[in-house]
């Protein structure tokens, strides 16, 4: 049998966590950087293939982002709309 040399183990959680502030801080003004940053943060957010662990956060911060970004996409469509 080979040796086989160990994977180290990576976290994702800063990236999420950054993506997620990214995500927050933009979907008021830029809902398309919103959409950009938070989607790819919640799927390094599901699970670590190395560890196993998932990063509730992470996960949470961005979907509250993009939430957020949806409302604020929707009330624009609405405003437009009503006009």
């Amino acid at each position: 049998m080979p040796y086989q040399i160990p994977r180290p183990h990576k976290s994702n959680k800063t990236a999420t966590l950054t993506l997620g502030i990214i995500g927050l801080v933009f979907s008021i003004l830029l809902p398309i950087v919103t959409y950009c940053c938070s989607i790819p943060g919640l799927v390094m957010a599901r699970q670590n293939p190395y560890t196993g662990e998932k990063d509730t956060v992470g996960k949470v911060l961005n979907t509250v982002a993009i939430c957020v970004a949806a409302l604020n996409s929707l009330a624009a469509v609405i405003s437009n709309l009503v006009r």
